[in-house]
């Protein structure tokens, strides 16, 4: 099984399990990454409220709910 944990860390292959040791959400930037497309991209898109998955704003800071990326990732799995 596959596990992201961060993006230094991140095991090669798509995601399956995401470690919610550290924390339960990441950053869009690296919901981004996750979901193969670039953080530019992912900004644009959660300003036009098109962003595929909820996203949270804590302080100043977007972030993204691990459990929302992982079930996401999974649902794409499964249509390929």
């Amino acid at each position: 099984m596959n596990t992201y944990q961060s993006p230094s860390d991140q095991v090669s292959g798509s995601p399956t399990h995401l470690d919610y040791s550290v924390c339960a959400t990441v950053s869009l930037a690296e919901a981004a990454r996750v979901l193969g497309v670039h953080r530019s991209t992912a900004w644009e898109l959660h300003k036009r409220g098109e962003f595929p998955l909820p996203v949270l704003q804590v302080g100043s800071r977007l972030q993204v709910a691990k459990a929302h990326l992982e079930a996401y990732v999974m649902i794409v799995m499964r249509r390929r």
